[in-house]
Formats: C-alpha cells, structure tokens, sequence
C-alpha cells in the first residue's frame, strides 16, 4: 500500500546544520562556564527541545521566564552563524519535495526549533512551497521532546493521516525512536555527519535522491 505522507525532521535532515549547532551551543556553553564534547551533543542537545536541553546542562529545573531567556540567547546566535554560513537545503531535498508535491504526497515538518527559528526557516528557504502553515509542527511549550512520538504524531494528524501511513525522515538517534514509537510506516535516516551514525534497522540515506519514489 503507497505512503500518502511524508514528514521530516528539520534540523541535521532538511537542513544539515549540526555543525552549526553545534558552533553556537560552544559559544553558549562558554559563556556560562559549560562545556560538552561533540558525543556529549549528541546525547544532552541534538533532537532535544531547549527547556529538556537547559535544564540538563544546568542540572536543575528552570523557570519558564530564565528558560526563554536563556533559549532566545543561544539561538541567536546560532541563527548568526547560519545566515553568514550560506547553508543551503540538504542535497536532493528541494528535487524531493518538487516530486512529493506533483504525486499528491502531503508533507509537514516536526521539529524540536522554536517558533523563532522556525519563521527565519520559512523565509529563508521559502518553506510555504512545499508546506502549509499549519503542517509546519514546532516547539510551541506543549510537546514532549523526542525520542517521545508527540510532535510526529501530531504531524499525522494535521495532515489527516495515521502515522502508518508516512513516511518519516530523521537524523537524530532521539528521532528515531520518536519515529518508531509513533509508528511510522517507513524511517528514514539521514546521514548528516553527525555522531549518532550509524542507526541500524532503518534505511539510511546520504541525499535525498535516493528516496524511492516509488514507495508513493
């Protein structure tokens, strides 16, 4: 039976910003006296949203006004780092995304950012073509970070789909099991260099060109 959705991650999928992630969170990280590895990253931040990733690295519960703060923060700076970067859409995404649209396929993104983020990808990569608003799941305060299945699973249903009937493209080992526990019908894993490869028992890919259509 032909997948009628596709959902995809964003951060390290659509877009293969881990590197820069990761540049702003050393920035972040030292000016408050932290300091974490690339493997520590990997485990404590990448596919995590940023209240479960601040109060990890400050090792306490934070109140909701220091979380902003703090969020708001970190991820100017890494949207700095990211328009001086140049960074493009993921190799194949925009050929993908051309083809899912002209087979019918629905689309939506579920991603741990937050809405501020979000908006900057919108404009920047002109997202609305492929993508509703309302298709567009960010970290709005209501979600469980992944590996919980909230944000795919409410992904499906905006696009009025059961998640057995999608497709899901992630690049995070927390992703992943997101993905599985949401009960995605095909799991894709994205090699974007990051340290969480490799992920066994899913298909990996290096672009999106070898997405088989056919799967459609």
């Amino acid at each position: 039976m032909a997948l009628k959705g596709f959902i995809f991650d964003f951060n390290g999928t659509l877009l293969w910003d881990t590197v820069l992630h990761n540049r702003a969170w050393d920035i972040f990280l030292e000016k408050h006296g932290f300091m974490l590895s690339d493997e520590e990253k990997s485990h404590v931040i990448h596919g995590k949203m940023n209240k479960d990733i601040l109060e990890a690295i400050f090792e306490k519960p934070l109140p909701m006004e220091e979380i902003a703060l703090l969020a708001d923060e970190k991820e100017a700076i890494y949207r700095d780092i990211c328009s001086d970067s140049g960074i493009g859409l993921a190799a194949g995404a925009e050929c993908l995304l051309n083809s899912l649209k002209n087979k019918g396929v629905r689309c939506a993104i579920a991603t741990a950012s937050p809405e501020v983020n979000v908006s900057y990808y919108i404009e920047k990569f002109n997202l609305y073509r492929w993508f509703q608003p309302s298709a567009i799941v960010f970290d709005n305060g209501t979600f469980r970070s992944k590996p919980s299945p909230d944000l795919f699973l409410e992904a499906a249903r905006r696009l009025k789909l059961t998640p057995i009937d999608c497709a899901i493209a992630e690049d995070s080992r927390a992703g992943i099991e997101a993905a599985r526990a949401a009960g995605a019908g095909k799991i894709f894993h994205v090699d974007s260099l990051t340290l969480d490869n490799p992920i066994v028992a899913v298909d990996s890919i290096s672009s999106f060109k070898q997405v088989d259509l056919g799967l459609f």
